[in-house]
């Protein structure tokens, strides 16, 4: 079974075309270019690291109260709803 040039165009152009979308790879950084980025992260983040340690040290104490006062919310709404299961299951039995 031979393919007809009509078939044969068509999918090489399928091909030709499928392959002109796609988007061309990132340009790739030399050694020299990456050990200066890192070099350069590393001071913005050795002068960055205090200011942030700090703020997260005076926060701290609130926002731990602010999570156990919801984890206490919730355990008291589920305590309240297995009260009031328990109180449906009791008024059931006495029936």
């Amino acid at each position: 079974m031979r393919l007809q040039p009509k078939y044969f165009l068509f999918v090489w152009g399928l091909i030709v075309l499928g392959s002109a979308c796609t988007d061309p790879p990132p340009p790739a950084l030399s050694t020299k270019d990456r050990n200066l980025i890192d070099s350069l992260a590393r001071e913005k983040i050795k002068k960055v690291k205090p200011v942030l340690d700090s703020i997260c040290e005076a926060e701290f104490d609130t926002r731990v109260k602010g999570l156990v006062d919801s984890i206490m919310k919730e355990r008291l709404d589920e305590i309240d709803i297995q009260l009031k299961r328990k109180k449906q299951i009791l008024k059931h039995s006495e029936k």
